[in-house]
C-alpha cells in the first residue's frame, strides 16, 4: 500500500460515513461502482481523479475546498 492510498480510502471512508451513507447508497448518487468504492477504502486502489471528484461531490463537499488548496482554472494556464 503506497501513504497516498491509506490518506484516500480513510478519507473517503469518513466522509461516506459523515454523511451516513452505505457504499451502495454512495455508489448510487455518484455513478461509481461500489466494488470500486470499497476497493479505494480498503487501500487496494487509488481512485481517479473523476472518481474522487465525483465521491467528495456526492458526499455535499467541492474537491477543493477538501484539498485546501488553491483552484486554478484552464483559461489561467493557458494565458501564461
Amino acid at each position: 500500500m503506497s501513504t497516498l492510498t491509506g490518506v484516500y480510502g480513510s478519507f473517503v471512508r469518513s466522509i461516506r460515513r459523515a454523511r451516513g451513507l452505505s457504499q451502495r447508497q454512495l455508489a448510487a448518487i455518484a455513478g461509481v461502482p461500489q466494488p470500486n468504492i470499497s476497493a479505494i477504502e480498503h487501500d487496494r486502489r487509488l481512485p481517479s481523479a473523476d472518481s474522487l471528484n465525483r465521491l467528495v461531490v456526492a458526499c455535499g463537499f467541492e474537491l477543493a475546498a477538501v484539498a485546501g488548496e488553491k483552484v486554478v482554472h484552464k483559461a489561467s494556464l493557458l494565458s501564461g
